[in-house]
């Protein structure tokens, strides 16, 4: 299992940041659209993998809740405290939801940013095809060259509740509420 912080450096590691995409022939079109091809298969594989991560911890965390507060319960209803038992394994139950939901935040906002640069993608992608197609009906014609420019914004923060962007200096989604 990875860390978030790994997973973040494989991601920068892309080479995404502030990426900008030219091309002035097919060719190079051709090679561009290869490049964002790979780039989109290697952040749909690390979004797997987060999301097997994101699995086992919950299962890690079911684990734990199914046996919550068991030994320190069974002990206080020995003592006919059959309520007090009941709180105890609704407060463990609670602090292990709580704790679990924040060791998953940092895997969502992950795979918020990569569902991101996934859209960014296609949108670049779509432009690298819409200049192959012109280039080739223009083919009779003199060649013009076209720059296709797509940069990359990794500091897009989308809200985990409804999918909107929200600033990151936001507490709240402006949209559902949601506490960010």
């Amino acid at each position: 299992m990875a860390s978030p912080k790994e997973y973040w450096q494989r991601i920068e590691e892309l080479g995404l940041d502030h990426m900008e995409i030219e091309v002035s022939s097919i060719a190079e079109a051709k090679t561009a659209l290869r490049r964002v091809r790979g780039l989109q298969k290697e952040l749909r594989q690390i979004k797997k993998n987060i999301n097997l991560d994101m699995k086992s911890i919950r299962a890690m965390y079911r684990q734990k809740m199914a046996t919550a507060a068991s030994t320190t319960s069974s002990i206080v209803s020995l003592f006919g405290k059959r309520k007090l038992a009941g709180q105890l394994r609704a407060d463990e139950k609670r602090r292990l939801r709580m704790e679990r939901d924040s060791i998953l935040e940092p895997y969502e906002s992950l795979k918020f940013t990569i569902d991101n640069l996934l859209l960014q993608l296609d949108a670049a992608k779509e432009q690298i095809q819409q200049f192959i197609e012109d280039t080739k009906h223009q083919s009779g014609e003199n060649k013009q060259s076209l720059s296709s420019t797509k940069e990359l914004d990794t500091e897009t923060i989308f809200c985990p509740q409804c999918g909107v962007v929200v600033e990151k200096t936001d507490k709240f989604c402006r949209n559902c509420g949601y506490k960010l």
